[in-house]
């Protein structure tokens, strides 16, 4: 009687708190990657918790190497890239950011403008910080290894946060496994610190996204990976997910700044004064914004089927529309949210 009375207060505990007595997600993800063309190229990231996540410390790369970051003379591959974060930003709950190879040419592109660049091309978007590479960093067009992952400038060892084969990478693209790789970093000890066994089990997609479509996440990697026993920043083995799940195989147009894991707007800069709802929705969604905003509402294809200048409240009937997702944007010249909404 006592056991089960226990059981029953820590699942009322688990309720009220949020938390999970399973392995929940708890840390930020890839969500989006586009390949092709090389101006539209870029990265998205999304933070599927419920807290801000300072990204103090985050990199991104497309190096099979960058576990040696932590050892001076690392060498990278001409055209690869290993790529901090400024110190100061953070990612917000259910927020999506974009990371494009060059912010000139993203916009052009997309006519958004992206959050990081790591070409250095715009002087309106924050450039990440080069921590190793040379030439012109790109995708390549046929797939490649990305690599988020976080190393604090001392440590021995980097942790990895989430890993992603877009496309269909060549041998020389591929990650090299960090099993048993030992490395002393800058740390004030002279001794080495040895990564835990890869289990380097990601399988690369089936085909690779033509120019013009990405491929995106669509599910969370809990369930879908090895939780304990490596070399990730919660302790997962983040070269144990089985994307061929949690990613889709059909591509579809570029939706950045748009996680397929978050529903509703997500605010990307500006003021919080914009509201849609319900969502999911079956016949009618309501707007109400104090600022002038412009509302689009895109298919899963990439069509517009919806667009036009709101202030106040506004209805739209969305009845006549197909059961799935569309994707949203409200642009005003204060603020930029974007977002996807469920017809039910």
């Amino acid at each position: 009687m006592k056991n089960n009375l226990f059981k029953i207060l820590v699942a009322l505990l688990c309720l009220f708190s949020g938390w999970t007595t399973g392995n929940a997600q708890s840390h930020l993800v890839l969500s989006e990657i586009t390949l092709a063309p090389s101006e539209g190229e870029f990265i998205e990231i999304y933070n599927p918790g419920g807290a801000a996540v300072s990204l103090d410390n985050y990199y991104l790369a497309d190096n099979n190497n960058y576990a040696g970051l932590p050892e001076s003379g690392l060498m990278i591959d001409l055209g690869d890239f290993i790529a901090r974060f400024p110190d100061g930003y953070t990612i917000q709950p259910h927020q999506a950011i974009v990371v494009a190879m060059g912010g000139t040419d993203f916009a052009s592109q997309y006519a958004v403008v992206p959050h990081f660049e790591i070409i250095s091309q715009s002087a309106t978007v924050t450039d990440m910080v080069n921590a190793g590479g040379s030439g012109t960093p790109a995708l390549s067009n046929a797939g490649e290894a990305v690599v988020l992952f976080y190393w604090d400038g001392v440590s021995d060892l980097v942790k990895d946060v989430d890993i992603m084969y877009a496309g269909v990478p060549t041998n020389n693209n591929m990650l090299v496994p960090k099993t048993g790789f030992s490395i002393d970093g800058p740390d004030a000890n002279s001794t080495p610190s040895t990564y835990m066994a890869d289990a380097a089990t990601i399988p690369v997609q089936n085909s690779t996204p033509d120019i013009g479509y990405s491929t995106k996440r669509m599910l969370p990697e809990t369930g879908y990976e090895i939780v304990a026993g490596g070399n990730g920043i919660t302790g997962n083995d983040e070269t144990s997910e089985n994307i061929a799940v949690t990613w889709d195989s059909a591509f579809t147009a570029p939706t950045p700044g748009v996680s397929e894991l978050a529903t509703g707007l997500q605010q990307v800069t500006g003021a919080q004064s914009i509201k849609l709802f319900p969502n999911p929705a079956s016949n009618f969604i309501t707007v109400e914004t104090e600022l002038k905003v412009v509302l689009t509402i895109t298919s899963a294809e990439g069509k517009l089927i919806y667009k036009d200048e709101v202030q106040g409240t506004q209805v739209i009937d969305i009845s006549s529309y197909t059961k799935g997702i569309y994707f949203l944007s409200l642009q005003s010249n204060m603020t930029y949210q974007t977002g996807k909404l469920i017809k039910n």
